[in-house]
């Protein structure tokens, strides 16, 4: 087992380095770091919004960095899944930094349908409120590919 803090980009480089020589190939990437970070927009400190962003954005961006050249090239189509929170769309109160990294998780998500059509892109929101128990996820696919 390899393992890699999810904010040391040179370690995330390292590790998908890792994969390719050891693999040959590399097919999909399930981006699912993130922290959850509490306070209100107008009181919250601004550390921890840096630290819910370093974690929950920026470590995907790296990852993301080392990852697709090699998705591209993927026999089966390269495939990226984003682990993001229906708590994107419909924050809760002291909730504001957690729902903006994962607002722009999605955005990416949407971008790189966009940028690489060749690499089918999901985001998955996976949310446990109001489920009694039991979790509810939504899916959400962005590929030019599976329209």
């Amino acid at each position: 087992m390899v393992v890699a803090r999810s904010t040391d980009n040179a370690a995330v480089v390292a590790l998908i380095a890792q994969i390719i020589a050891k693999f040959k190939r590399l097919d999909a990437v399930v981006l699912n770091a993130g922290v959850g970070v509490i306070g209100d927009v107008a009181t919250g400190a601004l550390a921890d919004w840096q630290t819910q962003f370093n974690v929950g954005v920026f470590s995907a961006v790296s990852a993301l960095h080392a990852a697709i050249p090699h998705l591209r090239s993927s026999p089966n189509g390269g495939r990226i899944i984003f682990v993001s929170s229906g708590l994107s769309t419909s924050p809760l109160p002291s909730g504001a930094a957690y729902a903006a990294a994962k607002a722009a998780v999605n955005s990416i998500a949407r971008s790189l349908k966009i940028e690489e059509p060749s690499i089918t892109t999901m985001s998955v929101h996976v949310s446990s409120f109001g489920c009694r128990g039991r979790a509810s996820a939504h899916l959400s696919t962005f590929s030019a590919r599976h329209r």
